[in-house]
């Protein structure tokens, strides 16, 4: 588990997860909207991750592998858990509430190889490793549009961009060892 707030626990408590002290109150309602739409954007993306993470698990035999992809569903939920009280924090602090609808970016894979039919693991692990390397783009750049406002909740969100460029890795390996396995089925 990754340290998301090294924060001591009585100033959890004070301030909420993660208390913003930067320079949020030089944000005008423009910067706030933008910042609560990515948030919002990054926490549809979470609840996709998880429930595609969610069907893979459903189709793993091998205990270690579902080991695996049970710790990144987690994390995933983990993450999706701190950028709603990131996001229910902003919107509280400035009396505003983000509605707008966003599906977040979608899960998309090579539909060249491998073919789904035929190989079904190492096909979702292979268009889970694009997604996770995506969503570390989006969390890099998220953490540098929020920095200038909100450079405490910057760390939390640099460290779900951690987890996902550690997903990645992860998928590979998994996608890998199925593509083998599945190969000599």
């Amino acid at each position: 588990m990754y340290p998301y707030n090294p924060q001591s626990a009585e100033l959890k408590e004070e301030k909420g997860v993660i208390a913003a002290q930067n320079d949020a109150s030089m944000a005008d309602n423009e910067d706030i909207n933008r910042i609560l739409y990515l948030l919002t954007t990054a926490v549809n993306a979470k609840e996709k991750a998880a429930q595609k993470y969610s069907g893979i698990l459903d189709n793993i035999d091998n205990a270690k592998d579902r080991e695996t992809v049970r710790s990144i569903y987690l994390e995933e939920l983990r993450g999706k858990k701190l950028l709603e009280q990131i996001k229910s924090e902003i919107e509280d602090a400035h009396s505003m509430e983000y509605t707008e609808d966003t599906s977040g970016p979608e899960i998309v894979k090579d539909e060249t190889f491998p073919p789904e039919a035929t190989h079904p693991l190492s096909a979702a692990f292979n268009g889970m490793i694009t997604a996770e390397i995506e969503s570390a783009r989006f969390f890099r750049d998220l953490a540098s549009v929020m920095e200038p406002y909100y450079d405490d909740y910057t760390n939390t969100v640099l460290s779900i961009m951690n987890d996902d460029q550690n997903h990645a890795i992860l998928d590979t390996m998994l996608y890998t060892q199925n593509m083998f396995s599945e190969q000599n089925n």
